[in-house]
Protein backbone atom coordinates (compact mmCIF):
# COMPACT_ATOMS: atom_id res chain seq x y z
CA UNK A 1 0.00 0.00 0.00
CA UNK A 2 1.45 3.38 -1.09
CA UNK A 3 1.77 6.30 1.46
CA UNK A 4 1.64 9.21 -0.31
CA UNK A 5 2.57 11.87 3.07
CA UNK A 6 5.55 9.81 3.31
CA UNK A 7 5.89 8.85 -0.62
CA UNK A 8 6.84 4.95 0.77
CA UNK A 9 5.02 2.16 0.12
CA UNK A 10 4.47 -1.09 2.59
CA UNK A 11 4.11 -4.71 2.32
CA UNK A 12 2.58 -6.33 4.81
CA UNK A 13 3.79 -9.70 6.24
CA UNK A 14 3.06 -13.05 4.63
CA UNK A 15 0.23 -15.48 7.17
CA UNK A 16 0.51 -19.26 6.42
CA UNK A 17 -3.75 -18.68 5.47
CA UNK A 18 -5.05 -15.40 3.65
CA UNK A 19 -6.41 -13.15 5.61
CA UNK A 20 -10.15 -12.10 4.89
CA UNK A 21 -10.15 -8.27 4.11
CA UNK A 22 -13.25 -6.18 3.28
CA UNK A 23 -14.76 -2.52 3.90
CA UNK A 24 -17.80 -1.15 5.74
CA UNK A 25 -18.80 1.74 5.17
CA UNK A 26 -22.13 4.13 5.57
CA UNK A 27 -24.31 4.39 2.63
CA UNK A 28 -23.81 8.39 2.54
CA UNK A 29 -20.51 7.93 2.35
CA UNK A 30 -18.70 8.89 -0.84
CA UNK A 31 -17.53 5.61 -3.56
CA UNK A 32 -14.00 6.02 -2.86
CA UNK A 33 -13.72 4.77 0.98
CA UNK A 34 -13.97 0.96 -0.35
CA UNK A 35 -10.14 1.62 -2.16
CA UNK A 36 -8.19 1.08 1.23
CA UNK A 37 -4.98 2.25 -0.15
CA UNK A 38 -7.37 6.08 -0.75
CA UNK A 39 -9.12 5.93 2.04
CA UNK A 40 -6.25 5.86 4.48
CA UNK A 41 -4.72 8.78 2.61
CA UNK A 42 -8.16 10.65 2.46
CA UNK A 43 -7.73 9.92 6.21
CA UNK A 44 -3.77 11.58 6.58
CA UNK A 45 -5.07 14.32 4.28
CA UNK A 46 -7.98 15.81 6.76
CA UNK A 47 -6.09 15.34 10.19
CA UNK A 48 -3.42 18.40 10.00
CA UNK A 49 -2.26 18.36 13.38
CA UNK A 50 1.07 16.09 13.76
CA UNK A 51 -0.35 14.80 16.83
CA UNK A 52 -3.53 13.41 15.42
CA UNK A 53 -4.26 10.20 15.89
CA UNK A 54 -5.17 8.63 12.52
CA UNK A 55 -7.52 5.27 13.20
CA UNK A 56 -8.80 3.40 16.21
CA UNK A 57 -8.77 -0.40 16.11
CA UNK A 58 -10.48 -2.88 17.89
CA UNK A 59 -9.58 -6.73 18.16
CA UNK A 60 -12.22 -9.42 18.02
CA UNK A 61 -11.91 -13.03 19.32
CA UNK A 62 -14.24 -15.37 16.92
CA UNK A 63 -15.70 -18.37 17.96
CA UNK A 64 -13.65 -21.42 15.83
CA UNK A 65 -17.15 -23.74 16.43
CA UNK A 66 -18.77 -21.57 13.35
CA UNK A 67 -17.67 -21.84 9.56
CA UNK A 68 -15.78 -19.25 7.59
CA UNK A 69 -19.39 -17.92 6.02
CA UNK A 70 -20.55 -17.78 9.59
CA UNK A 71 -17.77 -16.12 11.53
CA UNK A 72 -17.61 -13.37 8.48
CA UNK A 73 -21.18 -12.82 8.98
CA UNK A 74 -21.17 -12.34 13.01
CA UNK A 75 -18.16 -10.13 12.23
CA UNK A 76 -19.91 -7.78 9.87
CA UNK A 77 -23.18 -7.39 11.83
CA UNK A 78 -21.23 -6.89 15.00
CA UNK A 79 -18.85 -4.19 13.08
CA UNK A 80 -21.77 -2.65 10.91
CA UNK A 81 -24.01 -2.15 14.11
CA UNK A 82 -21.67 -0.55 16.66
CA UNK A 83 -19.26 1.38 14.21
CA UNK A 84 -20.46 1.47 11.05
CA UNK A 85 -24.23 2.77 11.23
CA UNK A 86 -22.76 5.59 13.66
CA UNK A 87 -21.18 7.08 10.61
CA UNK A 88 -17.72 5.24 11.12
CA UNK A 89 -15.58 3.67 8.46
CA UNK A 90 -14.35 0.16 9.07
CA UNK A 91 -11.42 -1.63 7.87
CA UNK A 92 -11.55 -5.69 8.77
CA UNK A 93 -9.21 -8.12 8.56
CA UNK A 94 -10.05 -11.88 9.59
CA UNK A 95 -6.77 -13.86 10.61
CA UNK A 96 -7.06 -17.23 10.17
CA UNK A 97 -3.56 -18.80 10.88
CA UNK A 98 -4.24 -20.77 13.89
CA UNK A 99 -7.35 -22.91 13.69
CA UNK A 100 -8.20 -22.45 17.50
CA UNK A 101 -7.40 -18.75 16.97
CA UNK A 102 -9.65 -16.91 14.12
CA UNK A 103 -9.36 -12.90 15.00
CA UNK A 104 -10.46 -9.80 13.69
CA UNK A 105 -8.64 -6.81 13.45
CA UNK A 106 -11.14 -3.38 13.06
CA UNK A 107 -9.74 -0.59 11.94
CA UNK A 108 -11.88 2.75 12.45
CA UNK A 109 -11.80 6.42 11.14
CA UNK A 110 -11.72 8.74 13.69
CA UNK A 111 -14.14 11.44 12.07
CA UNK A 112 -17.29 9.80 11.34
CA UNK A 113 -19.28 11.30 7.72
CA UNK A 114 -21.72 13.50 7.54
CA UNK A 115 -25.11 13.03 5.94
CA UNK A 116 -23.84 15.32 2.77
CA UNK A 117 -20.68 13.02 2.43
CA UNK A 118 -18.38 14.63 4.06
CA UNK A 119 -16.18 14.24 6.60
CA UNK A 120 -17.55 14.96 10.09
CA UNK A 121 -16.27 16.79 13.10
CA UNK A 122 -14.26 14.20 15.54
CA UNK A 123 -16.00 16.37 18.89
CA UNK A 124 -19.80 16.80 18.13
CA UNK A 125 -20.51 20.76 17.62
CA UNK A 126 -22.47 22.51 20.56
CA UNK A 127 -24.09 25.46 18.64
CA UNK A 128 -22.44 27.82 20.55
CA UNK A 129 -19.47 29.91 20.03
CA UNK A 130 -17.19 31.34 22.78
CA UNK A 131 -16.42 34.56 23.18
CA UNK A 132 -13.53 35.01 20.63
CA UNK A 133 -16.07 33.98 17.71
CA UNK A 134 -15.21 30.38 17.49
CA UNK A 135 -16.94 27.27 18.06
CA UNK A 136 -17.36 25.16 21.41
CA UNK A 137 -17.55 21.34 20.86
CA UNK A 138 -18.09 18.51 23.17
CA UNK A 139 -16.01 16.04 24.50
CA UNK A 140 -15.50 13.16 21.59
CA UNK A 141 -18.40 10.32 22.80
CA UNK A 142 -15.57 7.34 20.76
CA UNK A 143 -13.45 8.32 23.88
CA UNK A 144 -15.67 7.76 26.23
CA UNK A 145 -13.74 4.50 27.79
CA UNK A 146 -17.82 2.87 29.07
CA UNK A 147 -17.46 1.97 25.50
CA UNK A 148 -15.21 -0.92 25.44
CA UNK A 149 -17.55 -2.75 28.05
CA UNK A 150 -20.70 -1.53 26.20
CA UNK A 151 -18.50 -3.15 22.97
CA UNK A 152 -18.06 -6.14 24.67
CA UNK A 153 -21.65 -7.09 25.94
CA UNK A 154 -23.43 -6.06 22.33
CA UNK A 155 -20.45 -8.82 20.48
CA UNK A 156 -21.72 -11.17 23.60
CA UNK A 157 -24.94 -11.00 22.95
CA UNK A 158 -24.42 -11.09 19.24
CA UNK A 159 -22.67 -14.28 19.10
CA UNK A 160 -25.35 -16.23 21.90
CA UNK A 161 -27.80 -14.66 19.64
CA UNK A 162 -25.96 -16.45 16.58
CA UNK A 163 -25.67 -19.75 18.51
CA UNK A 164 -29.44 -19.47 19.36
CA UNK A 165 -30.23 -19.48 15.58
CA UNK A 166 -27.90 -21.84 14.61
CA UNK A 167 -29.60 -24.12 17.75
CA UNK A 168 -26.08 -24.16 19.02
CA UNK A 169 -26.30 -25.15 22.73
CA UNK A 170 -23.30 -23.20 23.74
CA UNK A 171 -23.56 -19.32 25.37
CA UNK A 172 -20.90 -16.84 25.97
CA UNK A 173 -20.64 -14.55 28.60
CA UNK A 174 -17.51 -12.46 28.46
CA UNK A 175 -17.60 -11.23 32.00
CA UNK A 176 -15.42 -12.80 34.72
CA UNK A 177 -16.95 -15.46 37.03
CA UNK A 178 -16.72 -12.77 39.61
CA UNK A 179 -19.01 -10.20 37.79
CA UNK A 180 -20.98 -13.22 36.98
CA UNK A 181 -22.04 -13.74 40.21
CA UNK A 182 -20.03 -17.24 40.28
CA UNK A 183 -17.97 -18.71 43.02
CA UNK A 184 -15.96 -20.28 40.35
CA UNK A 185 -12.38 -20.10 40.05
CA UNK A 186 -11.58 -18.43 35.90
CA UNK A 187 -8.73 -20.41 34.07
CA UNK A 188 -5.70 -18.64 32.79
CA UNK A 189 -4.72 -17.61 29.49
CA UNK A 190 -2.36 -19.89 27.40
CA UNK A 191 -1.16 -17.26 24.95
CA UNK A 192 -0.10 -18.90 21.30
CA UNK A 193 2.60 -21.07 22.39
CA UNK A 194 1.45 -22.86 25.55
CA UNK A 195 -1.33 -23.81 23.55
CA UNK A 196 0.84 -25.30 20.42
CA UNK A 197 2.57 -27.49 23.13
CA UNK A 198 -0.54 -28.21 24.47
CA UNK A 199 -2.24 -29.21 21.53
CA UNK A 200 0.81 -31.17 20.55
CA UNK A 201 1.12 -33.06 23.95
CA UNK A 202 -2.91 -34.08 22.98
CA UNK A 203 -2.15 -35.98 19.68
CA UNK A 204 1.15 -37.52 20.94
CA UNK A 205 -1.02 -38.97 23.69
CA UNK A 206 -3.58 -39.88 21.13
CA UNK A 207 -1.11 -41.35 18.99
CA UNK A 208 0.22 -43.57 21.81
CA UNK A 209 -3.19 -44.07 23.35
CA UNK A 210 -2.65 -42.90 26.84
CA UNK A 211 -4.62 -40.15 28.82
CA UNK A 212 -3.56 -36.80 28.31
CA UNK A 213 -1.37 -35.04 30.57
CA UNK A 214 -1.01 -31.23 30.50
CA UNK A 215 2.83 -29.92 29.71
CA UNK A 216 3.13 -26.63 30.51
CA UNK A 217 2.64 -24.77 33.48
CA UNK A 218 -0.37 -23.10 32.43
CA UNK A 219 -1.74 -26.11 31.46
CA UNK A 220 -1.06 -27.96 34.43
CA UNK A 221 -2.71 -25.03 36.02
CA UNK A 222 -5.54 -24.83 34.39
CA UNK A 223 -6.21 -28.70 34.65
CA UNK A 224 -6.46 -28.43 38.37
CA UNK A 225 -8.61 -25.05 38.43
CA UNK A 226 -11.09 -26.98 35.80
CA UNK A 227 -11.26 -30.03 38.67
CA UNK A 228 -11.99 -27.72 41.63
CA UNK A 229 -14.46 -26.38 39.73
CA UNK A 230 -16.34 -29.38 39.02
CA UNK A 231 -16.08 -30.70 42.80
CA UNK A 232 -17.68 -26.88 43.47
CA UNK A 233 -20.56 -27.42 40.56
CA UNK A 234 -21.84 -30.55 42.59
CA UNK A 235 -22.26 -28.20 45.91
CA UNK A 236 -23.62 -25.32 43.58
CA UNK A 237 -26.37 -27.51 42.41
CA UNK A 238 -27.83 -28.80 45.42
CA UNK A 239 -27.96 -25.11 46.40
CA UNK A 240 -29.99 -24.11 43.17
CA UNK A 241 -33.77 -23.36 43.87
CA UNK A 242 -36.34 -21.96 41.95
CA UNK A 243 -38.40 -18.55 43.80
CA UNK A 244 -41.78 -18.20 41.97
CA UNK A 245 -41.76 -14.52 42.62
CA UNK A 246 -38.51 -13.88 41.15
CA UNK A 247 -39.12 -15.51 37.78
CA UNK A 248 -42.31 -13.40 37.66
CA UNK A 249 -40.55 -10.44 37.69
CA UNK A 250 -37.63 -11.28 35.19
CA UNK A 251 -40.66 -12.06 33.21
CA UNK A 252 -41.77 -8.64 33.58
CA UNK A 253 -38.63 -7.00 32.92
CA UNK A 254 -37.79 -8.70 30.00
CA UNK A 255 -41.28 -7.61 28.71
CA UNK A 256 -40.24 -3.84 29.93
CA UNK A 257 -37.35 -3.91 28.17
CA UNK A 258 -39.08 -5.55 24.51
CA UNK A 259 -38.42 -3.39 22.11
CA UNK A 260 -41.22 -0.22 21.77
CA UNK A 261 -43.22 -2.33 18.84
CA UNK A 262 -43.07 -5.40 19.78
CA UNK A 263 -44.78 -4.00 23.18
CA UNK A 264 -47.15 -2.37 21.13
CA UNK A 265 -47.70 -5.29 19.11
CA UNK A 266 -48.59 -7.05 21.99
CA UNK A 267 -50.86 -4.51 23.25
CA UNK A 268 -52.92 -3.89 20.32
CA UNK A 269 -51.76 -0.31 19.94
CA UNK A 270 -49.66 -1.36 17.12
CA UNK A 271 -52.72 -2.13 14.87
CA UNK A 272 -54.88 0.94 15.98
CA UNK A 273 -51.25 2.94 14.63
CA UNK A 274 -51.63 5.08 11.26
CA UNK A 275 -49.39 3.98 8.77
CA UNK A 276 -47.79 8.04 9.39
CA UNK A 277 -47.39 6.75 12.54
CA UNK A 278 -45.74 3.20 12.13
CA UNK A 279 -43.52 5.08 9.75
CA UNK A 280 -42.44 7.36 12.07
CA UNK A 281 -41.41 4.17 14.94
CA UNK A 282 -39.30 3.05 12.63
CA UNK A 283 -37.31 5.62 10.97
CA UNK A 284 -36.49 6.50 14.98
CA UNK A 285 -35.55 2.96 15.35
CA UNK A 286 -33.39 2.73 11.98
CA UNK A 287 -31.46 5.74 12.56
CA UNK A 288 -31.01 5.17 15.96
CA UNK A 289 -29.89 1.49 15.65
CA UNK A 290 -31.03 0.70 18.86
CA UNK A 291 -34.83 0.01 20.50
CA UNK A 292 -36.96 2.69 20.89
CA UNK A 293 -38.81 4.66 23.83
CA UNK A 294 -39.19 8.27 24.44
CA UNK A 295 -35.98 8.76 25.86
CA UNK A 296 -34.44 7.52 22.35
CA UNK A 297 -36.93 8.87 20.25
CA UNK A 298 -35.95 12.67 22.16
CA UNK A 299 -32.59 12.28 21.51
CA UNK A 300 -33.12 11.54 17.85
CA UNK A 301 -34.78 15.21 17.57
CA UNK A 302 -31.89 16.86 19.47
CA UNK A 303 -29.43 15.45 16.37
CA UNK A 304 -32.55 16.99 14.08
CA UNK A 305 -32.15 20.13 16.08
CA UNK A 306 -28.07 20.29 16.24
CA UNK A 307 -28.73 19.42 12.26
CA UNK A 308 -30.91 22.17 11.69
CA UNK A 309 -28.53 24.51 13.40
CA UNK A 310 -25.97 23.01 10.94
CA UNK A 311 -28.16 23.88 8.11
CA UNK A 312 -28.78 27.55 9.03
CA UNK A 313 -25.07 28.03 9.46
CA UNK A 314 -24.30 26.62 5.64
CA UNK A 315 -27.48 29.02 4.40
CA UNK A 316 -25.75 31.70 6.32
CA UNK A 317 -22.34 30.83 4.21
CA UNK A 318 -24.50 30.96 0.95
CA UNK A 319 -26.41 34.03 1.31
CA UNK A 320 -22.88 35.77 1.89
CA UNK A 321 -21.24 33.98 -0.80
CA UNK A 322 -23.73 35.17 -3.31
CA UNK A 323 -23.84 38.47 -1.66
CA UNK A 324 -20.01 38.77 -2.32
CA UNK A 325 -20.34 37.50 -5.71
CA UNK A 326 -22.84 40.20 -6.78
CA UNK A 327 -20.72 42.75 -5.10
CA UNK A 328 -17.95 41.81 -6.97
CA UNK A 329 -19.54 42.18 -9.74
CA UNK A 330 -20.40 45.72 -9.55
CA UNK A 331 -16.63 46.53 -8.66
CA UNK A 332 -15.23 44.46 -11.40
CA UNK A 333 -18.10 47.06 -13.45
CA UNK A 334 -17.09 50.15 -11.92
CA UNK A 335 -13.35 49.52 -12.36
CA UNK A 336 -13.68 48.83 -16.01
CA UNK A 337 -15.34 51.95 -17.07
CA UNK A 338 -13.29 53.88 -14.25
CA UNK A 339 -10.69 55.92 -16.07
CA UNK A 340 -6.80 54.78 -15.18
CA UNK A 341 -5.10 56.25 -12.42
CA UNK A 342 -8.19 57.59 -10.80
CA UNK A 343 -9.51 56.99 -7.34
CA UNK A 344 -12.74 55.35 -8.40
CA UNK A 345 -10.58 52.91 -10.55
CA UNK A 346 -8.56 51.85 -7.41
CA UNK A 347 -10.86 52.32 -4.90
CA UNK A 348 -12.63 49.36 -6.82
CA UNK A 349 -9.44 47.35 -7.77
CA UNK A 350 -8.56 47.78 -3.66
CA UNK A 351 -12.09 46.01 -2.72
CA UNK A 352 -12.16 43.27 -5.02
CA UNK A 353 -8.81 41.94 -3.53
CA UNK A 354 -10.81 42.37 0.05
CA UNK A 355 -13.14 40.03 -1.65
CA UNK A 356 -10.90 37.58 -3.14
CA UNK A 357 -10.59 38.18 -6.42
CA UNK A 358 -7.84 39.86 -8.69
CA UNK A 359 -8.79 41.88 -11.06
CA UNK A 360 -6.19 40.82 -13.40
CA UNK A 361 -8.30 37.31 -13.62
CA UNK A 362 -11.31 38.43 -12.24
CA UNK A 363 -13.65 36.74 -14.93
CA UNK A 364 -12.17 33.03 -14.34
CA UNK A 365 -12.30 33.60 -10.45
CA UNK A 366 -16.00 34.27 -10.74
CA UNK A 367 -16.66 31.69 -12.86
CA UNK A 368 -14.98 29.33 -10.90
CA UNK A 369 -16.80 30.73 -7.59
CA UNK A 370 -20.16 30.94 -9.09
CA UNK A 371 -20.37 27.30 -10.38
CA UNK A 372 -19.00 26.33 -7.06
CA UNK A 373 -21.60 28.23 -4.80
CA UNK A 374 -24.55 26.57 -7.38
CA UNK A 375 -22.63 22.82 -6.85
CA UNK A 376 -22.95 23.97 -2.85
CA UNK A 377 -26.12 25.13 -3.34
CA UNK A 378 -27.89 22.17 -4.55
CA UNK A 379 -26.03 20.18 -2.16
CA UNK A 380 -27.51 22.09 0.67
CA UNK A 381 -31.11 22.17 -1.08
CA UNK A 382 -31.21 18.27 -1.30
CA UNK A 383 -29.72 18.05 2.31
CA UNK A 384 -32.63 20.64 3.13
CA UNK A 385 -35.39 18.61 1.85
CA UNK A 386 -34.37 15.20 3.37
CA UNK A 387 -33.99 17.56 6.73
CA UNK A 388 -37.78 18.44 6.53
CA UNK A 389 -38.82 15.11 5.61
CA UNK A 390 -37.62 13.22 8.44
CA UNK A 391 -37.76 16.26 11.12
CA UNK A 392 -41.40 15.70 10.65
CA UNK A 393 -41.28 11.45 11.38
CA UNK A 394 -39.62 12.00 13.99
CA UNK A 395 -42.11 14.32 15.97
CA UNK A 396 -44.29 12.24 15.23
CA UNK A 397 -42.31 9.22 16.91
CA UNK A 398 -42.31 11.61 19.60
CA UNK A 399 -45.85 12.62 19.71
CA UNK A 400 -46.87 9.07 20.01
CA UNK A 401 -44.06 7.62 22.67
CA UNK A 402 -45.04 10.80 24.70
CA UNK A 403 -48.83 8.79 24.86
CA UNK A 404 -47.34 5.46 25.09
CA UNK A 405 -45.15 6.77 28.11
CA UNK A 406 -47.77 8.39 30.17
CA UNK A 407 -49.93 5.43 29.98
CA UNK A 408 -47.13 2.74 31.29
CA UNK A 409 -47.07 5.25 34.03
CA UNK A 410 -50.41 5.20 34.84
CA UNK A 411 -50.65 1.25 34.82
CA UNK A 412 -46.93 1.50 36.75
CA UNK A 413 -47.85 3.84 39.24
CA UNK A 414 -51.40 2.77 39.95
CA UNK A 415 -53.11 5.79 37.96
CA UNK A 416 -51.61 8.12 40.58
CA UNK A 417 -53.32 11.35 39.98
CA UNK A 418 -50.20 13.60 40.77
CA UNK A 419 -49.00 12.47 37.41
CA UNK A 420 -50.59 14.55 35.39
CA UNK A 421 -47.84 17.47 37.24
CA UNK A 422 -45.53 15.88 35.65
CA UNK A 423 -43.59 17.24 32.40
CA UNK A 424 -43.78 14.38 29.83
CA UNK A 425 -39.38 13.92 30.11
CA UNK A 426 -40.33 13.57 34.05
CA UNK A 427 -42.72 11.40 33.65
CA UNK A 428 -40.73 9.18 31.47
CA UNK A 429 -37.36 9.55 33.88
CA UNK A 430 -40.22 7.93 36.24
CA UNK A 431 -40.84 4.74 34.02
CA UNK A 432 -37.05 4.52 33.68
CA UNK A 433 -36.74 4.56 37.71
CA UNK A 434 -39.17 1.56 38.05
CA UNK A 435 -37.06 0.08 35.83
CA UNK A 436 -34.45 0.17 37.57
CA UNK A 437 -36.25 -0.51 40.80
CA UNK A 438 -37.41 -3.99 39.44
CA UNK A 439 -33.72 -4.42 38.10
CA UNK A 440 -32.16 -3.97 41.79
CA UNK A 441 -34.58 -6.13 43.53
CA UNK A 442 -33.54 -8.97 41.22
CA UNK A 443 -30.03 -8.58 41.72
CA UNK A 444 -30.43 -8.38 45.85
CA UNK A 445 -32.74 -11.25 45.92
CA UNK A 446 -30.78 -13.40 43.65
CA UNK A 447 -27.62 -12.53 46.11
CA UNK A 448 -29.76 -13.35 48.65
CA UNK A 449 -30.54 -17.03 47.29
Amino acid sequence: MYDERNQRSFQFKKHEVQPESFILAPSHAPEWVNEREKLWNEVEKVEKRWTSQLSREVLIAIPNDLNREQQRELVELYVQSQFVDKGMVADVNIHRDKDHNPHAHIMLTMRPFNEDGTWGEKRPFTGELNENGKKIYKDNPWDNKENVQLWRNEYQELINKTYERLNLERRFDLRSYERQGKEQLGTVHLGHMAAGMEKEAQKKALKEGVEYQPVTTQGKLNADIQKANKELSVYQQELAKSNTKIIELEQKKKEMEMDIRRSLEKSGLWKAMSPKEKTSIMYVRNRMKQDVNLSVALKCQTQFENWERSLSNKANDLRNEMSVINQSKKLYQEYSVSPDNTIAKDRAKIQLERLGFSVSNYLNEEKARTENFNKDLASFKAEKEKFIENKAKVNEAVKVLEGVTINQAKILYNDNPKLKDFPIVEVDKLVQEFRASVTLFLYKMQKII
